[in-house]
């Protein structure tokens, strides 16, 4: 909450996507899943939500368990700022929302085994949530 005690105009910067981002997991039902391709920090394609659909866009992950927040696409930068002005005398509450896209999407890696040729697949489910929009609800506080 926010008091202007002042008779002019208060303002402050609000920025809605700081220390925001991108987050994925890998899911699998197979306990070895991770451990059969035989890397450690394989990095594979993930897609990226654009106008609400998936789609690939060159953006890279860690195949691994633990999730992991990969950075914003530039639309979402963090950077992007909102000024909010208080009035004078006024007691205002400015509450930031987000508003997130999420998906779930299966997945198949293929991998060769370059000195052998030796193929093996692996099966799961990929999980990503991204935040697509904000506002900002402004509540003037009556004492």
């Amino acid at each position: 909450m926010t008091y202007n005690a002042g008779s002019g105009v208060l303002s402050y910067t609000i920025f809605p996507y700081l220390n925001e981002y991108y987050k994925v997991e890998f899911v699998s039902d197979n306990p070895l899943a991770f451990k059969l391709l035989g890397q450690e920090n394989l990095l594979v394609e993930v897609p990226v939500i654009k106008d609400g659909c998936l789609v690939m866009d060159g953006l890279q992950a860690v195949y691994a368990t633990s999730q992991q927040d990969l950075p914003l696409p530039s639309s979402l930068s963090d950077t992007i700022s909102v000024k909010v002005v208080v009035p004078p005398y006024t007691s205002m509450r400015n509450t930031l929302l987000l508003e997130y896209d999420w998906f779930e999407t299966e997945y198949t890696l293929h991998v060769v085994q370059p000195r052998n040729g030796k193929r093996r697949s692996v099966n799961g489910l990929l999980q990503g949530r991204m935040p697509k929009g904000y506002f900002i609800k402004r509540e003037i506080i009556h004492e």
